[in-house]
């Protein structure tokens, strides 16, 4: 309901913050492609819902074409078209926006060695227990 009576009012800040509150992104990326802010419906689409990416591009291409910046709008890179762009940690991206499960890296974590998972434990060492990950 406030997302609705801001974006009447004109608000669009307050629509966009209530908006991701909710913890969806796809409608924060529509509500800057409809209030002409595709470049960073684009970025933010990128990060938050990969799906949108497409709409927003194709969006922030027809604003640059409409202002005469046709060389500008081809060198904005397109999933469908340019694939070979979006090849690192695009699958991923989808797949986990699509709700499949995410594969835990096969690599090494701390500084060269396969360490220990700090981040998904979820806590941070103190400064003591840094000189451990440093040896």
């Amino acid at each position: 309901m406030l997302t609705y009576v801001a974006e009447r009012k004109g608000q669009n800040n307050l629509a966009f913050a209530s908006l991701l509150q909710l913890g969806d992104p796809k409608p924060c990326v529509d509500l800057l492609v409809k209030t002409h802010r595709a470049p960073e419906a684009a970025m933010f689409a990128r990060t938050y819902a990969p799906s949108k990416v497409p709409d927003a591009v194709d969006a922030w291409r027809a604003e640059l074409k409409t202002k005469g910046r046709t060389k500008l709008a081809a060198a904005v890179a397109h999933p469908g078209e340019n694939p070979e762009l979006f090849e690192e940690g695009w699958e991923g991206a989808l797949a986990r926006e699509r709700g499949e499960a995410q594969q835990e890296p096969s690599g090494p974590l701390v500084n060269g060695t396969s360490g220990e998972w700090i981040i998904s434990v979820g806590w941070l060492p103190d400064a003591q227990d840094l000189t451990r990950y440093h040896e």
